[in-house]
């Protein structure tokens, strides 16, 4: 973890990611670094882009008349299950 952080402070637009990402609440240090590290995406693209990537959004199945079900599908299941726990401790 400390390599990481000296890494980080290293580049200034990681650290200016760093600091955007950290004071939202449920989010430490350590899920920081897996969200500026798993989505160099970040800042580019919108929130559901974002989510989509990160394996966390929902992607519904409709199609016509048929109603089917919404799935939490691809993206970057690493990364998704590092956003897990502080997801579920925000609700």
């Amino acid at each position: 973890m400390l390599a990481i952080a000296a890494e980080i402070a290293q580049h200034l637009e990681i650290q200016a990611r760093f600091e955007l990402v950290q004071p939202n609440k449920g989010i430490g240090k350590r899920v920081a670094t897996a969200i500026v590290g798993g989505l160099p995406e970040l800042g580019h693209l919108n929130r559901c882009q974002n989510a989509a990537i990160a394996g966390v959004a929902t992607i519904a199945r409709y199609s016509g008349k048929i109603c089917g079900s919404r799935l939490i599908v691809a993206g970057r299941k690493w990364l998704s299950s590092q956003l897990t726990w502080p997801s579920s401790s925000l609700g």
